[in-house]
């Protein structure tokens, strides 16, 4: 990292890592100035949250400018990393110089101290609570001994992301305030509090609570008074006391009044009250026995009354038993974790309370503590089995408007399957309101089903296919009336084309019926009742009719006439081959090349095509809805005719003709295109 470019700020060297990140020396390359750097760990910066909740907090910091606070002059992101950049203090950090346990002479704690006091006053006039104030985020300078804080409301956005489930909570447990560690909320005193704890530190030559691990330390800060300081007079012990009060009300009013009452209670008042008499002493002690014992009273009171033993309870043990007991237990954390417990209920975290209550009954066995654990644990469980049939709900409820959707719209067939899935995820439960979607199904498909039967009747292909295509039910023969009407599925995918000059491109197309005939005489008969043709002649291609003669057939039967491209994929398949059996002509396998006109459909039974199609080549030129030109009356037609003579072996299978034109060599068949785009 050293040596690396963030923006305009050159990092010259590592100076510190904590749990926000990591800090290094570096040098602005414009303004030419030494600055300090701290780029955010890696696992906040993934943080989407914490980076805008740091962001707001770092720019409402920026605006501090007080002599005794680090200043903050720019906040920045380069290659995913994210840094604050701040003014650069050659010191060392109070942290280093009350390390080696000795207790600081009392000139240089209240200098300390008061430099402290007016960072903190400043800030909080500005509306802004430091929430880690500890001997880490105060820098001293080399020279002068200046003191300055840094990290000013840094821990806001921290709070959330930090889970007390982990025994961690917002802010440093070897200084948090009682408030803090309850999660409650958090206002100035906390400051002040914090500060209470550093001056008792630095006094003492250590810290007032000792425990192996945090979460015992943040139990000692919320219930235990600190002991007094061995050799301190009792006017500064007081002092300490009243700094570091539970009650956030009972606290100074501003760190200020805190540094005046040190300097007053060092100045000799304390000292001279101790001068008149041995009396005095034991007056003093007596009172700070009678403050510590009503102290320890209130933490046993907050006790029982975390316990809340119910009536069955109350009979079994008499008052005197449960005092004698929860002051035993008193010694273990529990207490703290029922707060903590009782939190994350109110948040809805059920699986973090059950982890904070069951580690209560691990690590209390026997004890009253363990047995009303117990009793949560299963109220807890209860919680979870009913959230958890709720969210089942939630999930179920969104997916039945998905299969509403689909059904509204009459995709049957996808809605069959949702709902066989749902049947097998949700079981028994839903199962009703899934069985409605299916009766509803069943329904409307064989009211499709009747429909289309209707219009095949009448000849109406396409009105009949707009029914039977959606029709998911095997059982209804829906495919095999498709069938009878003639109409072959050609499913989506790209075809080879070639062009007039052949070569070749791909072109992808929907999928589309078409039909396996050319369209008969006796169809087209059903359309215009008029219509004439010779005996014998029904089943022969319908002739000498105008492509809007075409046209007007096919918006009769419910259909359309196919596009150049729909009909080359029907003749030829997606592999590029030039007829519909290969590559070679062969006038065995149409009719065309002779003299003898039109044959029945359906003869040349060795020419279909790779679908199935009948008569693409031969027979009678095919109607399609290309024109030839912008505003042409001409339009494209395909296939070639019995009388079209093949020239060095090759058949023309393309050409052009005036859309009112009517020939005995020229006929149409249909096609059919969904709606949905779904056939």
């Amino acid at each position: 990292m050293v040596g690396k470019l963030l923006g305009k700020y050159k990092i010259t060297a590592k100076i510190g890592q904590g749990g926000m990140g990591t800090v290094y020396r570096g040098f602005d390359t414009e303004l030419k100035r030494p600055v300090a750097i701290k780029i955010l760990a890696e696992h906040l910066s993934s943080e989407k949250r914490f980076i805008r909740r740091f962001q707001k907090e770092a720019e409402s910091v920026a605006k501090l400018n007080h002599p005794n606070i680090v200043h903050i002059y720019d906040i920045g992101k380069s290659g995913g990393l994210h840094y604050l950049v701040m003014e650069y203090v050659d010191g060392e950090t109070l942290k280093c110089i009350i390390k080696d346990g000795k207790p600081l002479p009392f000139r240089e704690v209240i200098r300390i101290v008061e430099q402290i006091a007016f960072a903190l006053d400043y800030a909080h006039g500005e509306g802004i609570v430091h929430r880690d104030v500890k001997p880490g985020n105060v820098l001293i300078f080399s020279g002068n001994r200046k003191v300055k804080v840094t990290d000013f409301g840094l821990a806001l956005a921290l709070e959330g992301l930090r889970l007390t489930v982990s025994g961690q909570i917002a802010g440093t447990p070897e200084y948090i305030s009682p408030e803090q560690a309850l999660g409650k909320n958090v206002k100035f005193p906390s400051d002040l509090y914090s500060l209470g704890v550093m001056t008792y530190e630095m006094l003492a030559g250590k810290h007032p609570f000792a425990s192996e691990n945090a979460i015992g330390m943040i139990y000692k800060h919320a219930y235990e008074s600190p002991p007094p300081i061995a050799g301190l007079p009792g006017a500064l012990q007081s002092v300490l006391m009243k700094a570091m009060a539970k009650d956030p009300s009972s606290r100074y009013i501003s760190a200020r009044a805190f540094v005046e009452d040190l300097r007053r209670a060092n100045a000799g008042k304390g000292r001279l009250l101790l001068s008149k008499g041995g009396i005095f002493i034991l007056l003093l002690i007596a009172v700070f026995m009678f403050v510590f014992f009503i102290s320890r009273r209130k933490v046993e009171l907050r006790a029982l009354r975390l316990v809340e033993f119910d009536d069955e309870r109350e009979g079994k043990f008499s008052h005197s038993e449960k005092t004698v007991e929860v002051r035993e237990e008193l010694k273990e954390p529990a207490p703290l974790y029922f707060q903590e417990a009782e939190i994350l209920l109110r948040e809805g975290k059920y699986a973090d309370a059950e982890k904070k209550f069951k580690s209560v009954v691990n690590e209390n066995p026997g004890t009253k503590w363990s047995k009303i654990a117990e009793k949560e644990l299963k109220k807890i469980q209860l919680k979870i089995k009913e959230a958890c049939a709720a969210k089942l709900e939630l999930e179920f409820n969104s997916a039945i408007k998905d299969v509403d959707t689909l059904l509204d719209k009459g995709r049957y067939g996808e809605t069959r399957l949702r709902c066989n899935f749902l049947l097998e995820q949700y079981g028994a439960k839903f199962m009703d309101t899934v069985v409605k979607r299916l009766e509803r199904i069943r329904k409307e498909e064989s009211e499709h089903y009747v429909r289309g039967v209707f219009y095949a009747n009448q000849g109406k292909a396409g009105r009949a296919l707009e029914h039977f295509h959606v029709i998911s039910d095997e059982t209804l023969g829906a495919k095999d009336r498709i069938m009878e009407a003639g109409l072959v599925l050609i499913p989506a995918g790209e075809f080879v084309k070639r062009d007039s000059e052949g070569n070749k491109r791909r072109v992808y197309l929907e999928a589309y019926y078409i039909d396996r005939y050319e369209i008969t005489n006796v169809r087209y008969k059903r359309f215009l009742p008029s219509h004439e043709f010779p005996s014998g002649c029904e089943n022969y291609p319908v002739t000498e009719v105008s492509w809007y003669d075409a046209c007007a057939y096919a918006r009769w039967a419910g259909m359309d006439l196919p596009t150049e491209d729909e009909w080359g994929k029907a003749a030829f398949g997606v592999d590029g081959r030039k007829y519909p059996w290969g590559r070679k002509f062969s006038s065995l396998r149409c009719n065309a090349g002779g003299s003898s006109g039109a044959s029945a459909v359906g003869t040349y039974h060795s020419g279909v095509s790779p679908y199935g199609l009948y008569d693409m080549i031969g027979n009678v030129w095919e109607w399609t809805l290309n024109p030839v030109g912008i505003d042409s009356p001409w339009r494209i037609i395909m296939g070639a005719s019995w009388n079209e003579v093949p020239v060095k072996g090759q058949l023309l299978l393309r050409a052009s003709l005036n859309a009112n034109t009517k020939r005995t060599n020229v006929g149409f068949r249909c096609c059919w295109r969904s709606k949905t785009g779904n056939p």
